[in-house]
């Protein structure tokens, strides 16, 4: 794996994995985010300035089967600007 792909804590190498587009809205935070403002709005810059952030990762949950439930666990800076830019 080279330095330059974005990586994850949670599936490793993230060129090896399916990224998909998964609305802010639906993505539930089971721990409320204590959220450094500086830090989102530096995030929140970046991305207005073309910046590629790495994407949030999000478990996705059918259960029951047919519902479908989006948890973010990580990322709640990135989250937070996202949301501002959007």
């Amino acid at each position: 794996m080279s330095e330059s792909e974005p990586n994850s804590i949670f599936v490793g190498n993230l060129g090896e994995k399916e990224v998909h587009d998964v609305p802010m809205s639906v993505i539930c935070r089971p721990i409320p985010s204590v959220l450094d403002q500086e830090k989102v709005e530096n995030f929140q810059n970046a991305i207005q300035n073309g910046a590629e952030m790495t994407p949030l990762e999000v478990l996705w949950v059918e259960d029951p089967p047919g519902s479908n439930y989006y948890f973010s666990l990580g990322g709640c800076h990135r989250g937070g600007a996202y949301t501002r830019v959007k």
